[in-house]
């Protein structure tokens, strides 16, 4: 796990993951302690391990693609927080879509504000996440 950003309100930390290397973020609110995750590629031990300390409020998906989700239901099942994603996802992931994501949505948490970006392009519903100044993409 690496520290790609931090400031005096969050930090965000990155963990290649699985087979191919995906990442994972966890975003945290250094105020409260209240995180997020984003994308579950792999590995749900390790991203449960990176997010002792803090209290995980999201996870968040940027898309639906398999090397995004391999560890979402174990996570999900563990953690019992909700899953948000762009409503072209939400029937294709393999848990249920708690909060649909649209362009300019904003998920708070703590004391952050995470802005919701509708990016298609990789596919026609990526996301991707303006936390502070730091922009959170499938491939930051």
């Amino acid at each position: 796990m690496s520290i790609i950003a931090k400031d005096d309100s969050l930090q965000i930390e990155k963990l290649e993951l699985g087979a191919f290397g995906t990442n994972t973020y966890l975003v945290v609110c250094k105020a409260t302690g209240d995180s997020v995750v984003v994308d579950a590629p792999a590995e749900a031990g390790r991203i449960l391990e990176g997010l002792k300390g803090t209290n995980p409020r999201y996870i968040l998906i940027t898309h639906s693609h398999f090397d995004h989700l391999g560890a979402l239901s174990e996570l999900q099942s563990r953690l019992i927080i909700p899953v948000a994603a762009h409503p072209l996802d939400a029937g294709g992931l393999p848990v249920a879509t708690e909060l649909l994501l649209n362009d300019g949505d904003t998920v708070s948490f703590g004391n952050i504000q995470i802005k919701v970006l509708h990016t298609p392009g990789h596919t026609p519903e990526s996301l991707c996440f303006l936390a502070g100044r730091y922009l959170i993409s499938m491939t930051l």
